[in-house]
């Protein structure tokens, strides 16, 4: 029984890590190509940047909705 409760935790951890890479994969890829090392930095710094208004208002809503989506189901 423990075991399988192991196995189970398992599972949803790597199920968890799976989606927090496509979603970084995610924010990466589109018409305007992003390095992930960009994406860092827009998140922590540039502001006034057209990559920044691509992240926060294309990627990360479409991501942020799949996740509700997805939870919803």
């Amino acid at each position: 029984m423990r075991n399988k409760l192991y196995k189970n935790l398992l599972i949803i951890l790597l199920l968890f890590v799976i989606l927090i890479i496509i979603s970084i994969i995610s924010l990466c890829i589109g018409s305007t190509s992003i390095p992930i090392k960009r994406i860092f930095y827009i998140l922590l710094k540039a502001r006034e940047s057209t990559d920044f208004r691509i992240l926060f208002n294309i990627r990360l809503p479409r991501i942020l909705l799949g996740f509700a989506i997805g939870g919803a189901l």
